[in-house]
């Protein structure tokens, strides 16, 4: 399927738009739970035929990676002699979350005394909610991990992940042991868009809506949608 126009990063560009029927994005805070559906302003279906089924390309972007499903309801408002008619057409669609798992990379090798460690991690973007850092303090292993916006925090330990670039920062209360490695583990998105084709996604005149929800995590993320009869 060809990618439309989204491009993998930042809003849509302008691409194949000549059955374009409507775009725009929603957005999900840094504190809003991504399970709770949102719902986006109506979208005009002008010049569509009532009780007539058409093929339409959805096209849905997720920024930044996130190891959840994403699940997207279709609706249907349309009026019938001045009566609104809401959710006439309600269709579900999953888009599977594509990852690849890096284990064990390692940022740094204790010494006893270095409580600061510093790194790129390779292979990007990295998930949200899926960076697991491992190290010993002492004889005891510890795991930290991030909250989804960016901040890693664990025993006697805290850092900082960026998503896109890789970046990773982490600060240690207690330096770790001489001679064990400090290693990151993660979900490294596959991709952060994915578009397909329904027959039937919307039918008659009137609006239509898309609502948004994961399967799991927090904010932010924002997800961009085109529309297109084809």
């Amino acid at each position: 399927m060809a990618n439309y126009g989204i491009t993998e990063y930042g809003t849509l560009t302008v691409g194949q738009d000549n059955g374009l029927i409507g775009s725009g994005s929603i957005s999900f805070a840094s504190t809003d739970n991504l399970t709770v559906e949102k719902i986006t302003a109506p979208i005009l279906l002008s010049g569509q035929k009532l009780n007539q089924e058409f093929l339409f390309l959805l096209a849905v972007q997720k920024d930044p990676a996130i190891p959840y499903n994403l699940t997207v309801n279709a609706y249907n408002v349309f009026s019938i002699d001045g009566s609104t008619l809401p959710n006439v057409f309600h269709s579900t669609y999953t888009l599977d979350a594509k990852y690849n798992t890096i284990s064990g990379v390692t940022i740094g090798t204790g010494n006893g005394s270095t409580t600061s460690f510093s790194g790129t991690l390779a292979s990007i973007p990295i998930c949200q909610t899926s960076v697991s850092v491992a190290y010993t303090i002492g004889t005891t292993n510890y795991t930290a991990t991030d909250n989804g916006n960016g901040t890693i925090t664990g025993t006697d330990c805290s850092g900082t992940i960026n998503y896109e670039t890789g970046a990773i920062s982490l600060t240690f209360s207690t330096a770790p042991a001489s001679g064990d490695a400090i290693t990151v583990s993660y979900y490294q998105g596959l991709s952060t868009y994915q578009d397909f084709v329904v027959q039937g996604l919307f039918v008659g005149y009137g609006e239509a809506a898309l609502g948004f929800k994961f399967a799991g995590g927090v904010g932010p993320t924002t997800i961009y949608y085109k529309i297109y009869r084809i």
